[in-house]
């Protein structure tokens, strides 16, 4: 699509684009650098991809790997799941002491 036709269509559908200021990305977006940099590293930067499904697939099996198995020093050295499923059991403690949450016996 040419720009200008872009741009026609982004106004037309009342969509603002707000660029980062240039060099200024680890601190107006840093999560998303972040990711995008982990991506690039782990992922598009170790392999070479002959189809866009072979890069689909690879991001599937990354995207799996980052979220159960790879541990991130951001959680405590756990992976997400192992940090939610600690953030739950906590919140249910929690839950119970105050009296929101009865647990049956069984």
């Amino acid at each position: 699509m040419p720009q200008a036709e872009r741009e026609a269509w982004v106004e037309d559908k009342g969509i603002v684009i707000d660029y980062i200021k240039p060099d200024s990305p680890s601190y107006q977006n840093g999560f998303v650098e972040r990711f995008n940099r982990t991506y690039r590293e782990e992922v598009l930067g170790m392999y070479l991809f002959n189809t866009l499904d072979e890069v689909r697939d690879e991001t599937d099996r990354w995207i799996d790997l980052y979220n159960n198995v790879r541990p991130h020093e951001s959680l405590n050295d756990m992976t997400p799941v192992e940090y939610l499923r600690q953030a739950a059991s906590i919140l249910q403690r929690y839950c119970v002491y105050m009296g929101y949450l009865q647990l049956s016996a069984s």
